[in-house]
């Protein structure tokens, strides 16, 4: 007989930051923050994700999540 496997674990997003190194090598970057969510410069600036970067990331896994969902419910006939 025939058989598949599917296994999905989930969404993840990795950043780097690097204010660590930039400390070591005595540089400090400048950078203007024009916003909360306009985290661009977070990874020069941390050490670790603020808590506006992980509230824009999460929405951003979730509306993904959400459109894959959509897109296997209506190309395998199944509802939500």
């Amino acid at each position: 007989s025939l058989g598949a496997g599917f296994s999905l674990r989930g969404l993840r997003v990795d950043a780097s930051f690097l204010a660590g190194v930039f400390d070591k090598l005595g540089v400090e970057p400048q950078i203007k923050r024009i916003g909360n969510f306009k985290s661009a410069g977070d990874q020069l600036l941390r050490r670790n994700m603020s808590d506006f970067q992980r509230e824009q990331l999460t929405e951003l896994l979730d509306a993904n999540f959400a459109a894959w969902k959509s897109m296997v419910c209506e190309n395998t006939n199944r509802s939500m």
